[in-house]
């Protein structure tokens, strides 16, 4: 593989959410070094091995387009395309030469354009497999981010206002208390609840920290975007709203519950949009 499609894959690698295989891959480590786990009063079983080849295999799984992506953002053709946009989680269009493609699978925040608008792909040009720009990291494809050195950023500390954050801290407590368990001697048994226990946290502690690395790079390195009110909804609090909102060029999103005065439905705010994910945030859910 040359050098020219190296440097893209290698940053493509970088923008993946690789936080699951990476946290799984120091869960097997550590585990390397434990004491087997008895089984019913038998040999020990060792799953370390196991939880390395299912980092791995996740990883290898979440990089599985990397490479055609590399070859398209390196000498990919760039064409346009029209969206159909077909019920369902893919964005669907046609391009110029009547060609019907699908995006990758979109989360509902995710950045949705509206059908009739205009979307740039980019080609492989060894599979001819066409990219929706979505489906890239925006900070590949634009020269020139914007940088704004002072803009909000979000505390570590809001981290308590995350559920996966208070699940990871939840897991890793239960973890911990039978561990202590287990030492005692109070069944083997226990061992794989604890094993169970680290891998839930392993999933859960790179979820809780994404929203606010996203959040940070919307604000610092993002576009900024007017958008519209759609509505309220309330939240498990009866004191605590969120707001719905979108934008004209398909940016939808939904705001932090907040107990105060949201602006009224059909108001315009201002979102910022992270360039690597493209998801938006609503500028008064960071700190003044």
């Amino acid at each position: 593989m040359g050098g020219r499609v190296l440097s893209p894959l290698l940053r493509l690698a970088a923008r993946t959410p690789l936080g699951q295989p990476v946290a799984l891959a120091v869960l097997a480590l550590a585990l390397a070094r434990t004491p087997p786990i008895p089984i019913n009063g038998g040999p020990g079983v060792t799953l370390a091995p196991w939880l390395l080849a299912l980092a791995t295999a996740l990883a290898l799984w979440r990089l599985r387009h990397a490479p055609s992506m590399a070859r398209a953002l390196t000498s990919g053709q760039t064409r346009t395309a029209t969206v159909t946009d077909a019920p369902g989680p893919r964005l669907t269009w046609t391009d110029t030469t009547d060609t019907q493609g699908h995006s990758l699978r979109r989360q509902p925040d995710d950045w949705r354009p509206p059908a009739g608008h205009r979307i740039t792909l980019l080609a492989d040009p060894r599979t001819g497999k066409a990219w929706w720009e979505g489906d890239l990291p925006g900070d590949l494809l634009a020269a020139d981010l914007p940088h704004h050195p002072d803009a909000p950023q979000i505390p570590w500390s809001r981290l308590v206002e995350n559920p996966f954050a208070w699940l990871t801290g939840a897991f890793a407590l239960f973890a911990l208390l039978l561990t202590l368990a287990l030492q005692r001697g109070d069944g083997p048994l226990l061992g794989w609840m604890i094993l169970g226990l680290l891998g839930l946290t392993a999933w859960t502690a790179p979820k809780a920290a994404d929203d606010i690395m996203a959040m940070n790079r919307a604000a610092r390195r993002g576009v900024r975007l007017s958008a519209k009110v759609t509505g309220h909804t309330a939240t498990g609090n009866s004191r605590h709203h969120q707001m719905l909102w979108t934008t004209k060029q398909g940016h939808s999103g939904e705001t932090r519950p907040n107990q105060g005065k949201l602006p009224k439905p059909g108001a315009s705010i201002r979102v910022y949009i992270d360039p690597i994910t493209r998801r938006g945030f609503w500028s008064g859910d960071y700190p003044t």
